[in-house]
């Protein structure tokens, strides 16, 4: 599937989140030793706090400075994970199938209508014409609506099949 080049602003959010959850899955994964290491850190940290409101004061802007970037880093990174994880889908063959699917599936519900709204109106026409004749006319103009609905009704089952294929694909790929 081709990328668009028009940037409706929604992009980097939508990114941000995929790779938000890339990110949760693979630190789900890992180990809590981390967490640990650090919450022994936290603890002398808050032992070795400063009395002084001016130091203290200083300290936290820092240390608020240095968050502020860290989580702007962070954001960047989480965009970037989700861009790729987003490109990586859609590259998938399941996806593409998926989209080739659902447009023949489309096209074949346009087809449909635009033959039924015809035959309602061939029939429409020929009631007026003669009543007895009617019958055998919607019969006739409807057998092609009737197949084309089939059609449709098949490529649909199948973009279903094709969509939840795609769906599990994409499901083992987060956290790669």
């Amino acid at each position: 599937m081709a990328r668009t080049t028009q940037d409706n602003g929604l992009k980097r959010p939508l990114y941000a989140t995929v790779g938000a959850a890339d990110k949760a899955v693979e630190l789900v994964r890992e180990s809590i030793t981390d967490l640990q290491a650090r919450l022994v850190e936290l603890q002398q940290s808050i032992n070795e706090l400063e009395r002084e409101p001016r130091q203290l004061r200083e300290r936290t802007a820092r240390a608020v400075g240095a968050q502020t970037d860290a989580l702007r880093a962070s954001y960047d990174d989480l965009v970037d994970r989700g861009d790729a994880l987003v490109r990586r889908v859609r590259r998938q063959k399941s996806t593409q199938d998926t989209v080739r699917s659902a447009r023949t599936t489309s096209s074949k519900a346009k087809t449909t209508r635009t033959q039924a709204r015809d035959a309602v109106r061939s029939t429409t026409s020929s009631a007026r014409s003669a009543a007895d004749t009617t019958s055998a006319t919607a019969r006739r103009e409807s057998k092609a609506p009737r197949s084309s609905a089939k059609a449709t009704a098949t490529g649909a089952r199948k973009t279903a099949r094709s969509v939840a294929k795609a769906t599990a694909d994409a499901t083992r790929k987060i956290g790669d």
